[in-house]
């Protein structure tokens, strides 16, 4: 997930930058194909729980800016809720990562969002993923 993590970093940077405008920084379902067949063996579900449990981990770690954050999950929100349907709804984790960078972007005061919406909201996103995890006896 490192190189696709790198990849939207170098996108973020340029639409920054002015050398590249919004649509062509977005997430296109060409790149969904690419980044599920190089990183979840053609699985788009896999590569959603793939890029969501590296958001919310990197996140957490202070190796993920919310700004890079927030634009990965909102460059997924359409390609996400475009798969899902009455039988298949989004993907929960996904889901869960995007609300989270989404509520660090409003503020109903002089709070910092990230720090009193997104941190602890990643952090029980954190804590779930490692209950899961087999434990390493």
């Amino acid at each position: 997930m490192q190189l696709l993590i790198d990849e939207m970093r170098l996108r973020l940077s340029k639409l920054e930058q002015g050398e590249i405008n919004r649509s062509a920084a977005a997430v296109s379902e060409t790149d969904i194909q690419r980044w599920s067949d190089t990183f979840a063996g053609g699985d788009v579900n896999e590569l959603f729980q793939g890029i969501a449990e590296a958001l919310a981990r990197g996140f957490h770690r202070g190796e993920i800016e919310f700004e890079l954050g927030d634009f990965i999950a909102n460059g997924l929100h359409w390609p996400m809720v475009d798969r899902a349907n009455e039988s298949t709804p989004v993907h929960p984790l996904l889901w869960d990562v995007f609300l989270a960078f989404d509520a660090g972007e409003f503020s109903v005061s002089d709070e910092n969002p990230v720090k009193t919406k997104t941190a602890p909201m990643i952090a029980e996103i954190v804590a779930r993923l490692d209950a899961k995890a087999p434990s390493a006896a």
